[in-house]
């Protein structure tokens, strides 16, 4: 009997294969009933009666697109789990199933479903449809951190050891690179190290409650079955389990790419592989069914173009293919190659890429469309022999329902692919092939070794005497209009540096609405009188030449670098947009919507929020200083900012005597002088305001300003107060006793919150440079519920620091041994040395100050350095600025002991 139905069968394939052949393809057909139950689970069933055994298939509509950035791999690992046991089995699911003689037992998971199968004698069906109804209905309370951990660990593995075959680095390069960022297909279906060790089980557990309902799973029973008595049997066992939430479906996305894209990368291989994707239509649909035959046509077979052409008859490649991995939104086309030993994988790719053109020119022959027809009729048949497994029929009714939303949405892929014509074929390779591809190579990564080593190591090596710093000789000169010049010859590369600083900058807003100088200046390179903005540009690029313009909270400034062949018309440039700005309306409007955007960035980022407010804390509303940090101003005074107001500003500080240009670079006075003469003849001088940079009384007793952000997930804290102008004698060492409070890395502060408390990524301090005082800030960006714990900490810091902690010669003498040492690479360029030349300038140092810096630096004792902390340290008088969930930090923020008030975005007090 087993011998006649073998032959029975074998016949009965040959006979549905020939007439496939010959006729449409509506001629295969998958006999079957499909039913809807009450809670949404989809159930179909095929009865095939040549063997007694049962293919049990369900598919779950979920995948790794569902997943989201951050908690990627969540589909693939809730798959293992399915697997751990369930609330009424708590057991390994293998145990029952093997045990009773499944076959094609296992679960799997791409990036939009995960399916769970097996085929059982038909005797063990009210088995598995007890196991599978009990792991999609009663599967949480046998999920637990202990069985979480240990398939994190097996997935984890699974990883490792699919990164450990060669070429593997393929997967996460693809995904990364031919889809755009947060693309549901832009991450791997395994996900990455991090978020499988992120997850946690309350995440797997919403992942279950979300995607394992009835209504979002199609159940699939093919076998020696009657249909009647399989859903009698689904309905007892999976009948009371819920639907799950209602479920948004995905849109077709399929993200063509446009141009070429290509990364080189290295493996352990033995041989260099050319990988070229394209991102084309999604799957079930009709140009799709045209590219897959022509993968057929491009590399199954011996005879097909790129296997004949690059394997048999050039014999520059072991191996080739071309295939398409369909996805539910979109689909890729992939073609790779191996280049033979020896043989450059440029020539393996250029004859891939002839063999493509031929075809996006000429298409296909009659004959290679039939020839991939027929074997892909073949496949399908050979397929549907089995009832379970990969291809298999219960497959095949299950991804056409989850996908084309009926059981039988095969025959309508099998119908495009049977009415493919050479004209189809043609269009879609030109539609979708002929642009967009993103190319990786990967090459073998050489064998490299090691020589014989007699270095000691068991202490450093002596480091020699360090190389004296130096820097350049300053020229100084004024032009007869009173502008200031001072020039540093540098002859290493034939280029200039110029910057022209004028006294103005953010503390010039006391005379107009705040906002003015940052948007002046932004706005003084967007046109002149005879120029608009695009010309500039224009001209500046033709001149291999470079423009900016800014301001800080001293000083406005417009910069050029400029080649010395292209200098005159370099300067030019630079002398028209100095002295005939034209601020046109058109630019203004632009720009001031821009910086209105910029002011609500800064109102919602934590650290920016903080940084408005401060100033007026520490100065007062009245002083020059007393403005945001950043100079963008108000929304409410930006958006009145007028083309007139530009003007004004212009007119009161663009004044040569109120400018200084510092030169660095390939040019003598002798030769810059009369040309700035001859440019800057007609600017005329005139007074210009004098700002109140008055000297600030501290504030009398420490206050915390609170600005609440709800749902932060962290805390800033601020604690500030001003320090002396830069010019201070002691400026020197007050940076040097900054570094080692809070300014480098290994400071105290920040090893004390960061390193050894963990309570903040970053934490220390800095001194602004200033004119006159200038800010000096302590900060940290710490978790939320340490906020007060954090500020006690900071106050000990600092306290200690003037008090019981004083400067070690240790802490003193790694700081000076550090800043002396870097001295000699710190002017190697000419906008460095541009840099401290303009320091001289906006701060009124000595001319010679950079001569004397490195002896200073060297010259410190542990006495000065802790005179100066004491003087500028000033722990009982530092103004608080807290950014925070208030329904999380306030409460404890008020335990601190300081008078508490709480402001708005621009620093108002709320009462």
């Amino acid at each position: 009997m087993k011998r006649k139905f073998v032959i029975f069968s074998l016949l009965a394939v040959l006979s549905i294969f020939n007439s496939l052949s010959a006729q449409k393809a509506d001629a295969v057909d998958i006999p079957h009933q499909k039913f809807v139950l009450k809670n949404g689970l989809t159930l179909i069933v095929h009865e095939d009666h040549k063997a007694p055994i049962v293919a049990v298939n369900i598919w779950y509509h979920v995948g790794s697109k569902n997943e989201k950035t951050g908690k990627t791999g969540f589909a693939h690992l809730f798959e293992h789990l399915m697997f751990n046991g369930s609330e009424n089995y708590n057991d390994d699911y293998f145990k029952v199933l093997e045990r009773v003689g499944s076959t094609d037992l296992n679960g799997t998971t791409n990036k939009d479903r995960t399916n769970y199968f097996q085929n059982v004698p038909v005797s063990a069906l009210d088995l598995v449809l007890w196991m599978e109804s009990d792991r999609m209905g009663h599967l949480l309370g046998a999920v637990t951190q202990e069985k979480l951990d240990e398939q994190r660990g097996v997935v984890q593995n699974e990883k490792r050891q699919g990164e450990n075959e060669p070429y593997s680095m393929s997967n996460e390069l693809i995904s990364t690179n031919s889809y755009p960022k947060g693309h549901p297909y832009s991450w791997t279906v395994i996900g990455s190290m991090e978020d499988l060790n992120a997850a946690k089980l309350e995440d797997v557990h919403e992942w279950f409650k979300t995607y394992y309902g009835a209504a979002n799973a199609v159940l699939v029973i093919a076998g020696d079955v009657k249909t009647e008595d399989v859903k009698s049997k689904v309905e007892k066992y999976f009948g009371d389990i819920p639907s799950g939430p209602p479920l948004a479906a995905y849109e077709t996305n399929i993200a063509k790419m446009s141009g070429s894209k290509r990364i080189i990368a290295q493996d352990r291989v033995p041989q260099s592989r050319i990988y070229k994707v394209w991102n084309v239509p999604q799957w079930g649909s009709k140009e799709l069914a045209h590219l897959d035959l022509l993968s057929d046509v491009l590399a199954q077979g011996k005879t097909s173009r790129l296997y004949k052409r690059l394997v048999y008859d050039e014999q520059i490649a072991t191996r080739v293919a071309a295939y398409y991995s369909g996805g539910e939104i979109g689909s890729q086309f992939v073609i790779l190659a191996d280049a033979k030993p020896g043989v450059e994988l440029t020539k393996v790719e250029n004859a891939i890429e002839e063999e493509l053109n031929k075809i996006f020119k000429s298409g296909v022959t009659e004959h290679e469309l039939k020839r991939v027809k027929t074997q892909f009729n073949a496949d399908f048949i050979r397929g549907i022999e089995r009832i379970g497994g990969f291809g298999g029929k219960s497959d095949i009714l299950a991804q056409s329902q989850v996908y084309g939303n009926s059981p039988d949405y095969y025959k309508t892929y099998l119908m495009y692919v049977n009415e493919t014509t050479l004209a189809d074929i043609k269009n879609a390779a030109n539609n979708w092939l002929a642009d967009g591809v993103f190319n990786l190579e990967i090459h073998p990564f050489p064998q490299f070794s090691t020589t014989k080593s007699d270095v000691d190591r068991t202490k450093l090596p002596e480091t020699g005497k360090a190389p004296e710093a130096s820097f350049p000789k300053i020229e100084q000169s004024e032009l007869s209009n009173g502008m200031k010049i001072y020039l540093a010859e540098r002859k290493s590369v034939p280029m200039v540096n110029f910057n022209l600083l004028l006294d103005g900058g953010f503390a010039s807003d006391q005379f107009a609405l705040p906002g003015t100088a940052s948007l002046a200046m932004a706005m003084i390179d967007e046109g002149t009188k005879t120029k608009d903005a695009l010309q500039i540009s224009e001209e500046l690029l033709m001149l291999g030449a470079q423009l900016g313009t800014s301001a800080n909270l001293d000083m406005n400034s417009v910069s050029l670098t400029s080649l010395k062949s292209t200098l005159d018309p370099a300067l030019n440039l630079m002398a028209d947009i100095v002295l005939n700005p034209s601020f046109p309306d058109k630019e203004l409007d632009r720009l001031k919507k821009e910086r209105i955007v910029q002011i609500k960035q800064e109102k919602s980022s934590p650290v920016q929020m903080g940084l408005r407010v401060v100033p007026q804390y520490i100065y007062g509303r009245d002083h020059a200083y007393g403005f945001p940090y950043s100079g963008s101003g108000y929304e409410e005074t930006v958006q009145k900012i007028t083309r007139d107001d530009l003007i004004k500003f212009h007119n009161t500080w663009f004044k040569p005597n109120n400018a200084s240009l510092i030169i660095v670079g390939d040019i003598t006075m002798n030769e810059i002088k009369p040309k700035l003469e001859k440019l800057f003849a007609n600017w005329k001088p005139g007074d210009v305001p004098k700002k109140n940079i008055a000297e600030v009384k501290p504030s009398e007793k420490p206050v915390i300003y609170f600005m609440n952000r709800p749902g932060s997930q962290s805390s800033i804290i601020f604690a500030a107060q001003t320090a002396p102008p830069y010019a201070d004698k002691d400026r020197i060492a007050i940076e040097t006793f900054n570094s080692i409070l809070g300014g480098q890395f290994v400071s105290r502060i920040n090893m004390n919150l960061r390193e050894d408390k963990h309570w903040s990524y970053g934490a220390g301090s800095f001194v602004l440079g200033a004119k006159a005082q200038g800010p000096y800030l302590f900060y940290g960006l710490v978790q939320t519920d340490k906020t007060k714990e954090s500020i006690l900490e900071f106050m000990k810091e600092i306290k200690d620091f003037v008090s019981t902690r004083p400067i070690t010669n240790d802490e003193l003498n790694k700081v000076v041994t550090q800043n002396s040492l870097s001295l000699p690479g710190s002017w190697e360029t000419n906008s460095s040395v541009l840099g401290s030349i303009s320091n001289i300038v906006r701060y009124g140092l000595s001319v010679n100050y950079y001569d004397t810096y490195a002896a200073q630096i060297t010259g410190l004792d542990l006495t000065t350095v802790q005179n100066a902390a004491n003087r500028v340290i000033l722990p009982n008088n530092l103004i608080w600025v807290i950014v925070g969930d208030g329904s999380k930090i306030e409460k404890s923020i008020n335990e601190v002991g300081y008078e508490v008030k709480h402001i708005d975005g621009d620093g108002n007090l709320i009462q």
